[in-house]
């Protein structure tokens, strides 16, 4: 199963890498944030609000999920990095810091429950999907659509 998920991230990391040319990183990151937040909803209800237990119904949303990365991470480092050109390394050391910071406050929290559900996973996915949703609507406001 980490095989698959890695290998959708790698994909998507390639798919994005072949579209930059024609597609702006700020429409591919925009597309990456979505995908999250579908496959997070999706694996909200089928865990959460259906209770369902079924990996077969678990996995593919959490695929979507996971493969965002893929459009999400490289894409979102360079529109930061591109922020920050005259600091690019107190830069680049506090999206790093941050990234680090949050994983270790949330991996606890999604654990938490065991191994025996996805429950925490479920709720941690779609919660941060729209966090990231609200930052990239905030943060990119006024800024041209083309970059």
């Amino acid at each position: 199963m980490f095989a698959v998920n890695a290998t959708g991230m790698v994909t998507a990391a390639m798919i994005t890498t072949r579209l930059l040319g024609r597609v702006g990183a700020r429409t591919l990151l925009r597309f990456g944030v979505c995908l999250l937040l579908a496959g997070g909803a999706v694996l909200f209800c089928t865990s959460v609000v259906f209770s369902s237990t079924n990996p077969w119904l678990i996995l593919g949303p959490l695929f979507v999920a996971i493969s965002s990365i893929g459009f999400i991470m490289g894409n979102a480092t360079a529109l930061a990095q591109g922020e920050v050109t005259n600091a690019a390394g107190t830069g680049s050391a506090l999206m790093g810091a941050g990234q680090f910071g949050l994983a270790a406050l949330v991996s606890p929290l999604v654990g938490i429950a065991g191994e025996d559900t996805a429950v925490p996973m479920a709720i941690a996915i779609p919660t941060f999907g729209v966090l990231a949703a609200v930052a990239l609507v905030l943060l990119t406001r006024g800024k041209a659509a083309a970059a």
